[in-house]
């Protein structure tokens, strides 16, 4: 436990004391209450390690039980080292990879995954990662996210997570934090922000391909026809798009192998 002053309940006998002990010797006694129940908050804040309790009954006329079985707990506040390279992963669509902080993507569920030095956390830590909008409210908080043991002694212990459910179009803030079996949380990464917009923008059109290298040595710039043959390995292609869009012109289809050939903007 991360509490250094941890209540401890029990029951007995209605108005019989109870006597407590810590590590062997006594430290306080209460009364137990009129419904069979007894409450001990211990009045110095206890240091961190094990510390093992028992309590015994004592009657009107001084009769002392035997003791309870010993009840041990741990009192652990030392904070987790902090999250290491910390990012977001964009998986979908025609740009994937690390999202670059403050930049747009398509993903409505980019992996968010990172380190953690193995040396110095509990293999039974957890992560959470915190979600917020633009305007600083948590919106989705995942807990639980288990950690992975590196392939070798002193590699760090990784994690990873998705979003769920999907995260709409938006401006987000993401922050992750180690969270240990005591509940002593690390720092927040630094937030990663970003913008998600999955709308499919229009479809642009190609109005035509010009060949400016002309057959005749000062002749007409021509327009090559679907499936024309031309002379000039570098044609002019022209067309419409979405005002500010980035059209991007490649060699086949995209989706079955075709090459992107470059881009430019409407």
């Amino acid at each position: 436990t991360d509490d250094n002053t941890p209540k401890i309940n029990g029951t007995g006998t209605a108005g019989e004391t109870i006597r407590i002990y810590k590590d062997g010797s006594f430290v306080d006694e209460v009364t137990v209450q009129p419904d069979g129940s007894w409450t001990y908050t211990p009045t110095t804040a206890l240091p961190e390690g094990e510390h093992v309790y028992t309590a015994s009954s004592v009657d009107d006329v001084g009769n002392e039980s035997a003791r309870t079985a010993p009840f041990s707990i741990t009192v652990d506040r030392t904070s987790p080292d902090d999250i290491t390279n910390f990012i977001g992963t964009d998986d979908v669509g025609l740009v994937t990879g690390t999202i670059v902080n403050n930049s747009t993507i398509d993903d409505a569920t980019p992996t968010f995954s990172g380190e953690v030095n193995a040396a110095e956390v509990a293999m039974d830590s957890t992560v959470t990662v915190i979600i917020r909008d633009e305007n600083d409210n948590i919106i989705q908080t995942i807990t639980g996210v288990a950690l992975t043991a590196g392939a070798n002694p002193g590699d760090p212990a990784t994690w990873s997570t998705d979003p769920s459910p999907a995260l709409g179009n938006g401006s987000y803030k993401v922050t992750a934090k180690v969270v240990d079996k005591a509940g002593n949380e690390s720092n927040e990464t630094t937030s990663l922000n970003f913008d998600i917009d999955t709308a499919t923008p229009g479809a642009p059109s190609i109005v035509s391909v010009i060949d400016d290298v002309p057959a005749v040595a000062g002749g007409p710039d021509e327009t090559i026809a679907h499936e024309g043959i031309t002379n000039d390995d570098r044609p002019t292609i022209t067309g419409t798009g979405p005002k500010n869009a980035t059209i991007r012109i490649y060699d086949g289809d995209p989706a079955n192998g075709g090459t992107k050939l470059f881009e430019t903007t409407s």
